[in-house]
């Protein structure tokens, strides 16, 4: 089974509000807020932050297959990749012509290129996603109008019997008080967990003065720890509680046979595609993914 383990970084700055959200969230509640205390609360606001980067690594028989990073970044930026003992990264930037003056239409485009990447994934985890990560990327997805998954779409519903894992909700069942953070629970279960310059209260001051390669490899660092830890962890996750690759119906093995021969006449059968399901070499996901591709 292929899981999907994601991290996401974020920015927001007061200096983008209009004036009237300005006023409304500074004086929201009893009190009202310095512009320190509200640029606080702005990095978790997910109707007023933007989603600047996105890290997924991909697990599979118990090892990193691949980790890929997407994130925005200005003109001259190109993909690229770097080799760790573990896994490879590969970077791919989002170009903007102007940040942050085309981070609205910028985020549009990360977002879009994560619902397709996470297409078909049977398990998203992540350390904190369910408070932080999924909340985040329900709403802007909304407000870009975006189609996404259901299981994301429904509030409040993110549980790993329904598609999503939080290793920090599966460490902490007793509530927030407990839940600690990614880089403490790592050195605890003795996860690599390599820092390079950033941390989270620097990626704000990064974006605005352009180190965006810097944020893009702060975020993949998180996402291959998030994937460790699980590594780390997966022996004691209940297993029928990880959804379970589905075989194909034989209705999908049809059409994938009939769009197969279409693009190459004579060089596949049926009961070749029939063989491939039984080994779970194909399965409903990945089916439906070969189906789609087929099409275009």
């Amino acid at each position: 089974m292929s899981v999907a383990v994601l991290d996401i970084e974020t920015f927001a700055s007061i200096d983008d509000l209009p004036y009237t959200d300005y006023r409304y969230l500074k004086t929201r509640g009893k009190e009202e807020r310095s512009d320190e205390e509200l640029a606080e609360r702005l990095a978790f606001n997910p109707y007023v932050l933007h989603v600047i980067s996105y890290a997924l690594a991909f697990v599979e028989n118990g090892t990193i297959e691949r980790v890929t990073v997407r994130y925005l970044s200005g003109e001259g930026d190109e993909d690229s990749w770097d080799k760790r003992d573990t896994c490879t990264i590969e970077y791919f930037p989002i170009i903007c012509a102007s940040l942050p003056e085309d981070l609205f239409e910028g985020e549009r485009m990360l977002l879009e290129a994560l619902w397709r990447e996470l297409h078909g994934a049977p398990l998203i985890v992540t350390y904190n996603g369910q408070n932080f990560d999924l909340p985040v990327l329900r709403i802007r997805s909304m407000v870009h109008n975006l189609d996404i998954p259901q299981h994301i779409a429904a509030p409040r519903t993110f549980r790993f019997s329904e598609g999503h894992l939080d290793l920090a909700d599966f460490l902490s069942p007793q509530g927030s008080e407990h839940r600690y953070t990614l880089e403490f629970v790592c050195r605890r279960f003795g996860v690599d967990f390599r820092k390079k310059g950033l941390d989270g209260s620097k990626v704000h001051a990064a974006f605005c003065n352009g180190y965006y390669f810097d944020i893009a490899r702060y975020n993949a660092e998180d996402a291959i720890a998030t994937a460790l830890l699980f590594l780390r962890l997966e022996r004691y996750i209940v297993r029928e509680a990880i959804p379970q690759e589905q075989a194909p119906t034989e209705r999908q093995l049809q059409h994938l046979n009939n769009l197969f021969n279409l693009r190459h006449p004579g060089s596949a059968t049926i009961e070749a595609f029939f063989w491939l399901a039984e080994e779970g070499i194909l399965t409903k996901n990945n089916t439906s993914r070969l189906i789609d591709r087929l099409k275009e």
